[in-house]
Formats: C-alpha cells, structure tokens, sequence
C-alpha cells in the first residue's frame, strides 16, 4: 500500500506542478509586469472596459456632439469605436460613426512636418535651407515708411566696442536667418502676438480684417502700427468685400514685424511657422498644399479620406460632423454679410453675429498646414503608424528619427511632442467646437496608438472648465487615453472579429480577397506597375505590407506569399522600378489550419503558445491521478 500510494503521490505533484507556467510564460508574465504603468493584474484581452471608461467620460461632460475613438497595435487597427452624435441640434440626433470626418485642429501640424520630410528625402530641400531662400518673393514684405524692415533696431549682436582692433561690425539678425528646421520645431523667432497691441494682444494669424487691420480706433493692431500695410492691405481686398484675408498676406504682413528673438534661441509656439512651410511645399513642388499631401504622404498610406476643412456650414465636406460651441460663443464675421451691391460699405456684424466654429473665428482656409485637415480617428491613427516607422512609407527614410530628432533640444519636434527618448508622442488640437489629442506609446517593444476626437470642446486655458470632483477636461481626458497603454494585453487581444474567417474571392475584381476597388477600409496594398489601389472591407485587425529592408521591396500581405498556390495574385511595390506577385496562401482556410505555427488551440478556442496549453493538458492528468490513488487505496482495503 505505502509503495503504491507513494507513486500516487509523486505522479500528482508532477501533473499538478504541470499546471503552473512555464519558464517562458514566466518570463512573459515579469515582462509585463516590469513595463511601466502596466498592471500586475491580469490585463484585459478585450476592449470591453475602454468602450465603458469612453461612454463615461462622454457622460460626465455631458458633451453635445461626440466622441471617435481608435487604437492601433504595431500598425494593426484593433479598437475602433464612436459615442455620443455627430449632429445633435434642431435638425435632429444622428450618431457618430467611426467614418465620420471631422476638424483635427493641431493634429494637421504632423501632416504638413510629414509632407516636408517627402522634399528632404527627396532632394528638393534641406531642413537648412533659408526660409526667405523658398518662399515665392511676391509672399516677403517690402519695405513701408515709418517701419525700420528690414534692419530693426533692437536686432544687432554687439560685436564689441567699434574702435577695438579686430571687432567686426555689428551683425544684423532677422528674417533671413530663419531655417526650415526653425520652423519644424518652433524656433523662428516669429511672435506668436503682435509687439505693442495696446490692451489687448492677438495671434498674428488671426488677424480680422476689419478690426485688427482697419480700425484705428481698435484695441488690436489696427492702423496705429507703422509696419502693416493697412493701405495696400485695402487695396489688396476690396475695402473689405474679398475678405477673409488669405495666409500669403498674413505671412507678408507678419515677417515685416520684429523678431520676438534671434531664431533657434527660443522656443515659442506658432501657427503661423507651419503656414509657412505650408507655402514652401506648394513652392518648391508645384502643387497645391493639399494636393501634394495628398499624392506624396497620403496615398502610399492608403489614406483617401483626408481633406481640408472649410469654414462655413454650407461647404462642410459630405461625412463631415457638425461643430458645437460649449459656451455659444460668437464674434464679427471674418466673412462679409454684405456684398458693394448692397452698400458702400463692408458688414462684418456685431460681436453676436456669428458663430465661432462658422466663420466667428480665424478661417479653416487660412490655418490649412497648420490646422485645417479634417479626418476620422481610423485613418489619422494609420498615419501616425506610419510617421513612427511601424508600417513603411516608401517616400520617407528614417522617419522615426526626422519626426523626434529637435537639434536645438526642447519638448517639441516637427509636428509632434516627443519624450522618453522620443519613444512617447503626444500632440492636442483645440478650436472652438473642436478637441482632439492622440498618443503614441510603446507597450512590450511594440508601437501603440490611441486617437481621440471630439465635435466639442470643454473650456480649457487659464479658466477651465471643470466636473463635480474638480477634474479638467484635459485631465480626465489624459487618464482615460492612459488606460490604452497599462490595461490590454495586447499580444492576446480580442478585437470582437472573426479574422480567421474564410476570404472568398471574387471574381469580378481583381483585388485580393477581403479588398475591393471601392472598399471601405483605408489602406492601399497594391502598388505598380500597374499602379491599382485596393482597400481592406474591413480594416479591424488588417496590417499593412511589411517592408524587407534588404531587398527594398514590400512584402507579401500576411495570408499570401510568394510561392503561394491561392488565387489571385497582386503586384507590390519595388523602388528599384519592378514588382513582385504575392499569391493567396491555401492554409489561410481556419477549416484546415486554425492556428499559426507554434500555436495550438486552448479549451476556449483561443490560439496560445504550445506551452501555454500544457495547463488544461495537466489538469485532466491530476483528475486522472487523483481518481487511480483513490482506486489504489480502495483496492488495498478489500485485498
């Protein structure tokens, strides 16, 4: 008996010790643990508790519009998810989708940094060419009586006492030593705010016509500088009527003002910096702003549902949300109400006349590269997978670097806010009826993204606005975003889709299967000759091409290959000017084949590692044993 259950004994610790983790998993598990901000707890494979801590958050600022929200994990979508409305007013409550558009604010300042960085790989400029060097020359001021441009007096370095041997002259600093990575990086010297405003200062570029330009009387810069052409400005808009003021005149008007400091010196925000380097793209390609973006950084990301924004109600884009004042705050029109039809002179309205978000405030049309792009969560965060380097761009090199690399030092670069060795992005956007943030982390080694966008906007600033328990709006935004990076497990996450679905092919198309022509996901995977763009169906869990940086070529999509036997098959892009034919791999059939190599399913039909379902294996081995000790035992007695 004893030598029997003895054996008994043994053989349960062994099953039962089964059941434990093994030495990999272990060291899985301390890796998460060890990453900052991760839980100990076991972390969630779903995104259930991230659509309620969503929804909340919509509820305690009981916004009037809404909330987009996406995710992306290593370049992969795996959350996508809209709360609240996208119009919520008298023409009715219509939900927010995740293919909703709306104003992204000073997230478009990547965009236009992303756009410039196409130019710098492709030869047409350097980031130390001079500003004054690109711009078109009818964009520089000339020089006006009473203003001292081009050389302000208080803009000399002191070489020293004139009559010491050896000391050179005085040198002049100002607008010509302005780089183009002084303006990537808010280091121009450009004042945010006019010098000498009286009572009241304004951001250059929101200058109205009328009440900054025009009138004498006016708090603002009015008549009374000697270095804004009121004159010509005049002149230049038809006493008002060909209003609003469009950004080359702003630009114009501005770079005859000093320098707030010697550029490279200083950090100091600024909007209209990235206008400029908006009108540098447009003269150094050829094309429109937009249009470059579009064709250079949009397209070979699949992206085609970006644009830029207008003003006015009336010229909304289709999809895009309706903007909702939190304060229904309104201001003179930057648009005539009037036409010289209807009088001698301009109408602007009064201070109640329109609203902020529709026309009440500086044009979409004038902030176009440094604010004006609308877009849905979805794709911005396929941008920023790009920017990062997680997915490749055949017209960027080394963008991780370009987008984190500051040389003059400081908390912002190109487009973004780097930290943590440039590891950790942020960038907010604000405008009245507009708030917009996203985050871009790592998480065990691996890119993540979170997006989230608002048709509203809480008050912020030196005032903010805030809840019962004393939280601001950009707070309790911030602690909801963190919970993206600290509470999923993102290497066994769920995302609620069948992605091991059967693709069926359609023979009508020529696209792979899961992609069409006229899809509604946004990323391209076909690249020439000849040049055919596809779109995922469903974007949720689809990655982009990788790219074999040793051949220069993409690579075949995941589910496809090749030397695969599956039809059909698709070109992709070579920079060397040829192509490659990837084929449908036939073990993508989950009938077949449910598991990657190396990977088996569990009891809950999950796929895991092969040393991950040793568990369920152990525990049906120490009810095995458990029940032949107790037969032992009971065989024992009777004998």
């Amino acid at each position: 008996m004893q030598k029997n259950s003895l054996i008994a004994i043994f053989l349960i610790i062994i099953m039962a010790l089964s059941t434990t983790l093994s030495p990999i998993d272990q060291l899985e598990s301390n890796d998460i643990q060890g990453v900052e901000g991760r839980q100990s707890a076991p972390l969630a494979t779903n995104f259930t508790q991230i659509d309620q801590d969503i929804q909340d958050l919509y509820d305690r600022w009981s916004l009037q519009g809404g909330l987009q929200a996406a995710i992306y994990h290593n370049g992969t979508l795996v959350y996508a998810n809209s709360f609240g409305n996208s119009v919520s007013d008298e023409s009715g409550n219509i939900s927010m989708l995740n293919s909703n558009r709306m104003r992204i604010a000073s997230l478009s300042k990547a965009i236009t940094a992303a756009a410039i960085q196409t130019l710098v790989v492709s030869g047409d400029i350097t980031l130390n060419d001079k500003m004054i060097d690109l711009l078109p020359e009818e964009q520089l001021p000339n020089e006006l009586e009473g203003c001292e441009y081009p050389r302000h007096s208080d803009q000399y370095l002191d070489a020293g006492p004139d009559n010491v041997e050896g000391n050179a002259d005085d040198v002049y600093w100002g607008i010509h030593d302005i780089t183009v990575a002084h303006l990537l990086n808010m280091r121009s010297g450009i004042d945010v705010d006019p010098p000498e405003t009286g009572a009241v200062e304004r951001e250059t570029t929101r200058w109205h016509y009328e009440h900054d330009w025009q009138d004498a009387d006016s708090d603002y810069q009015g008549k009374n500088n000697p270095c804004i052409d009121h004159v010509g400005v005049a002149e230049e808009y038809n006493n008002g009527f060909d209003a609003p003021v469009k950004i080359e005149t702003t630009i114009r008007e501005t770079l005859r003002m000093p320098l707030d400091y010697r550029p490279g010196t200083s950090y100091n925000y600024s909007n209209i910096g990235y206008r400029i380097l908006g009108e540098i793209i447009e003269a150094k390609s050829g094309q429109s702003y937009d249009e470059y973006v579009k064709e250079h950084v949009l397209a070979p990301m699949g992206i085609d549902n970006m644009q830029l924004a207008r003003t006015l109600i009336e010229n909304k884009a289709e999809d895009e949300v309706v903007y909702y004042s939190r304060s229904n705050a309104t201001f003179h029109s930057y648009f005539p109400l009037n036409d010289e039809s209807e009088g001698e002179s301009v109408d602007f309205g009064d201070i109640d006349s329109t609203p902020t978000p529709y026309g009440g405030s500086a044009p979409m049309e004038e902030m176009s590269a440094s604010g004006g792009w609308i877009s849905n969560a979805i794709s911005y965060g396929r941008f920023i997978s790009y920017l990062d380097g997680t997915l490749h761009h055949p017209n960027f090199n080394d963008s991780f670097n370009f987008s984190t690399v500051n040389p003059f030092g400081g908390s912002y670069a190109n487009g973004i806010n780097p930290s943590n060795s440039g590891q950790t992005w942020i960038h907010t956007g604000s405008l009245d009826g507009t708030s917009t943030r996203y985050e871009r982390r790592l998480v065990e080694s691996e890119s993540v993204v979170m997006v989230l966008l608002s048709n509203t906007r809480p008050r912020g600033g030196d005032n903010p606005e805030t809840i019962s328990d004393g939280l601001t709006w950009s707070t309790d935004r911030m602690q909801v975003m963190s919970k993206a990076f600290t509470d999923i497990d993102y290497k066994n996450s769920d995302t609620g889709r069948d992605l091991d679905r059967a693709l069926v092919y359609d023979e009508s198309s020529p696209c792979p299967p899961g992609t069409s022509e006229q899809g509604s996901g946004a990323h391209i995977i076909l690249f020439g000759p000849p040049q055919m763009k596809c779109y995922y169906n469903d974007q949720m869990g689809k990655k982009g091409p990788d790219f074999d940086e040793e051949k220069g070529w993409q690579k075949c999509p995941e589910g496809t290959s090749t030397s695969g036997v599956g039809e059909p098959y698709f070109n992709l892009w070579n920079e060397d000017g040829g192509f490659i034919v990837c084929y449908l791999d036939e073990e993508l059939h989950p009938e077949e084949e449910p598991c990657p190599e190396g990977e088996v399913l569990n009891d809950d039909n999950r796929c895991v590692k092969e040393s991950r379902a040793i568990n369920s294996v152990g525990a049906v081995w120490t009810i095995v044993c458990i029940l032949w000790a107790v037969f032992m035992s009971r065989r024992y007695r009777i004998n």
